[in-house]
């Protein structure tokens, strides 16, 4: 059975996108929130990934397990596509010539209906939710710029 259907991102209040985020979850049971943590991380457990904010007593210790584990990966940024493409014909030169900023594999074809900016307070409610994430994000930022140096 389908879930229930949501509104567009830009019609959720804040409250709406704190009361959601924690408990949303795909037709894959798969949740919402930490989706570098869901992917990179070490634990299945659906709930602890979209429910691991700063507060939880693991955060520290999934943060760096997971860092650790990118931090052996080979970043790239589709925003830096550019620099995306030393980085990936440096550490991996068999790939040949890469250029990744002419790639639209998977380009989506719908066009926004709406394109309004979300509710008051509600990047920040999203942020709350996906701490880790935006932590590992920064830090696979530092690791990109590291190897964006090592590639020039």
């Amino acid at each position: 059975a389908d879930g229930l259907p949501l509104p567009q991102a830009n019609e959720l209040s804040a409250l709406d996108w704190a009361n959601l985020l924690p408990k949303s979850y795909s037709d894959y049971s798969e949740g919402c929130n930490n989706e570098i943590f869901r992917t990179m991380g070490s634990s299945i457990d659906e709930t602890y990934i979209n429910t691991m904010t700063t507060y939880h007593p693991s955060f520290s210790y999934e943060f760096n397990k997971t860092a650790k584990h990118l931090s052996k990966c080979i970043i790239i940024m589709n925003e830096r596509c550019e620099d995306s493409n030393k980085i990936l014909s440096h550490f991996i030169p068999w790939l040949g010539k890469v250029d990744i900023c002419s790639e639209k594999i998977n380009s989506s074809t719908l066009k926004a209906k709406d394109k309004t900016s979300l509710a008051a307070n509600a990047s920040q409610v999203i942020l709350e939710n996906n701490q880790i994430d935006e932590l590992l994000y920064q830090f696979g930022q530092s690791l990109f710029e590291q190897q964006l140096k090592a590639a020039t």
